[in-house]
């Protein structure tokens, strides 16, 4: 069986997703904060909310809206990997959220365990620690 040697474990994903989200997180914020302002640029008026590239005060390159998507879509890979490890099955709509060092990985799903009974909502906890 061959193991690829970079291989993230399960809690060095959930990791790199809290990460991301932070980043994620702050590019939104700077980007809310611009978009509030106009800048002067090469004669021109920028409205920054609408532009690709965003820009701060000193009309440096912060970050493009390319790349809160890039890294969106890297969690959601991630997610989406960490999903699958945990054999969640049948998925409709997953959330991961953090509380405090907690993950809480929410699916809902139609899926019938052995036949007996009807699972509507699962929630798994995993822990960081």
């Amino acid at each position: 069986m061959f193991i690829e040697k970079n291989a993230m474990t399960l809690q060095e994903k959930f990791e790199e997703i809290i990460k991301i989200d932070q980043q994620i997180s702050t590019l939104e914020y700077e980007i809310d904060q611009l978009s509030q302002k106009k800048y002067n640029l090469k004669g021109q008026i920028v409205d920054v909310k609408h532009a690709q590239i965003i820009l701060d005060e000193k009309n440096s390159i912060i970050s493009t809206k390319n790349e809160i998507e890039e890294l969106a879509a890297k969690r959601d890979e991630l997610s989406n990997y960490i999903i699958d490890e945990l054999n969640l099955i049948e998925i409709e709509k997953v959330s991961i959220r953090v509380e405090d060092s907690y993950w809480t990985v929410c699916k809902t799903t139609e899926a019938v365990n052995n036949g007996l009974y009807d699972v509507n909502e699962a929630t798994l906890t995993y822990f960081i620690s």
